[in-house]
């Protein structure tokens, strides 16, 4: 590899890790206030704007890295969370079974409804506060 200084850099293995978007798939009330993803220093700015104090429940949805981690902050926060996940165990496309299992009991006994192969239909509004990744 060389840099724009002209520096070189060997390696073994190069993992590019240029971000992502969190993923919308056309869900109503998918942009209604208070659902967002997290993607940017702003979105987490937003997030702890949308968890302030009073905040009575929040719902992360997808299974990833970044939706376990808000887990565990909302759940520091006392926030109570459910966590959507599509797939039959946490993590059960990288994991062996057994280990994709000890996750998930880990999460549920952090008190997160974790709430496995459960697909999004639509996300109502009540009061328009809580949100979803």
């Amino acid at each position: 590899m060389v840099f724009d200084s002209g520096e070189k850099l060997t390696y073994d293995v190069l993992v590019i890790a240029s971000g992502s978007k969190p993923n919308k798939f056309g869900w109503p009330g998918q942009n209604l206030e208070g659902v967002q993803g997290l993607y940017s220093r702003q979105d987490l700015d937003q997030m702890e704007k949308n968890t302030h104090q009073g905040v009575k429940r929040a719902v992360i949805v997808g299974g990833g890295l970044i939706g376990i981690e808000m887990a565990e902050m909302l759940a520091y926060k006392k926030i109570p969370v459910t966590f959507l996940v599509r797939e039959k165990g946490f993590w059960d496309n990288v994991l062996p079974k057994e280990e994709s299992e000890l996750v998930g009991r880990h999460i549920r006994e952090h008190h997160i409804d974790l709430r496995l192969e459960t697909e999004l239909k639509e996300i109502l509004s009540d009061s328009g506060e809580g949100f979803g990744l």
